[in-house]
């Protein structure tokens, strides 16, 4: 497990294959959190509350479930396969254009609540 309690600049985790947990809260809302497959052992990936990320990406991962809080303004959630909870916390930014929000080939997904967001641009 690793806790990122205050992580200010952009974040690529791919070299930490055996990191099954990661909770997370960014402080820089032009920072990005990039998880992909070869983090093969994540399986919980939790933002906290405080979390200002541009851009969330989640893509060809192990992963089970994922929580969002905060504020993000692009989120890419695509080719999970195992992804069965999707807890979608964070917010819209005001002041800043539509969020964008990308949730594609998830298999396991099988619900989305996503009322947290006061906007949302249209694709």
């Amino acid at each position: 497990m690793l806790t990122l309690a205050a992580q200010g600049t952009d974040l690529a985790l791919d070299d930490m294959v055996s990191l099954a947990t990661l909770d997370y809260t960014s402080t820089a809302i032009g920072g990005t959190l990039t998880v992909s497959s070869t983090m093969v052992s994540l399986t919980t990936l939790t933002l906290g509350s405080a979390s200002k990320l541009t851009t969330l990406t989640v893509s060809g991962t192990n992963m089970t479930t994922l929580t969002t809080a905060g504020v993000i303004l692009n989120t890419n959630i695509v080719n999970n396969a195992k992804l069965a909870t999707l807890d979608f916390g964070h917010t819209h930014l005001n002041g800043q254009l539509a969020t964008t929000v990308d949730i594609i080939n998830n298999a396991k997904l099988l619900a989305l609540d996503m009322s947290t967001l006061g906007k949302v641009k249209a694709g």
